[in-house]
């Protein structure tokens, strides 16, 4: 686990520009900054209301709409051009040509994306399933639960019903019925005891069906 722990420190973090705030800069601009090996240092955009720059000015980013200025000021590993046009192709290549920059095309950030976007919503959708499958084992044990406390329930009312019949009887038997009346009290005692830890496991039974709900819609909004 040490020696793990040490190759990741020793993995070099990548500096990236990105060149276009639009949809497909906003998303790389989401997964550079969530992404441990690394360091997004500039977005660039003619647009300054463009989404990915809006986003990046709130995180304290560097933000142009000069792409000159951007290559030149800041220095990175990879530019990603996301804009897909010509022009902006072409000043790129005439900057960084000569530089240690590697230039990641629209068509492969487009790529990227596509790629990372099917994955997650592959996995998301075999987590969904997989809960989904559990879901429905919990809900069938919920229900039979549920078929066994209502069965309880109808004996713990029939015990109460014996229960004061006997008292009645023993009341008219008097003294001699006497102990049998104290029986009578301890069985109805037990039975409204019985009633009631079936109230509070119904009550667990709804709890753990909500909380079931609550993760289903949380999955459902990954998709």
């Amino acid at each position: 686990m040490k020696a793990e722990l040490n190759s990741h420190k020793d993995q070099k973090i990548s500096t990236i520009g990105i060149v276009g705030g639009g949809k497909v800069g906003l998303q790389l601009l989401q997964l550079f900054t969530s992404n441990s090996l690394t360091r997004l240092l500039y977005i660039v955009d003619k647009d300054p209301q463009a989404p990915a720059i809006s986003a990046a000015q709130k995180q304290n980013l560097a933000v142009y709409t000069d792409l000159s200025e951007a290559v030149q000021t800041t220095p990175v590993d990879y530019v990603f051009e996301v804009t897909g046009s010509a022009r902006v192709a072409e000043i790129l290549h005439q900057h960084l040509d000569c530089s240690q920059t590697q230039i990641i095309t629209h068509d492969m950030a487009y790529i990227l994306i596509k790629t990372i976007d099917e994955n997650h919503q592959k996995t998301s959708g075999m987590v969904l399933n997989d809960i989904l499958s559990i879901k429905k084992e919990i809900e069938s044990s919920l229900e039979a639960m549920q078929r066994t406390l209502e069965g309880i329930k109808q004996t713990t009312s029939d015990l109460r019903y014996l229960s004061l019949n006997a008292r009645i009887e023993a009341a008219r038997a008097g003294e001699h019925g006497r102990g049998f009346d104290v029986v009578a009290q301890q069985v109805d005692s037990s039975a409204q005891s019985v009633r009631d830890m079936t109230a509070e496991i119904s009550q667990v039974n709804a709890n753990i069906a909500a909380v079931l709900e609550q993760i289903e819609a949380s999955l459902q909004k990954l998709n």
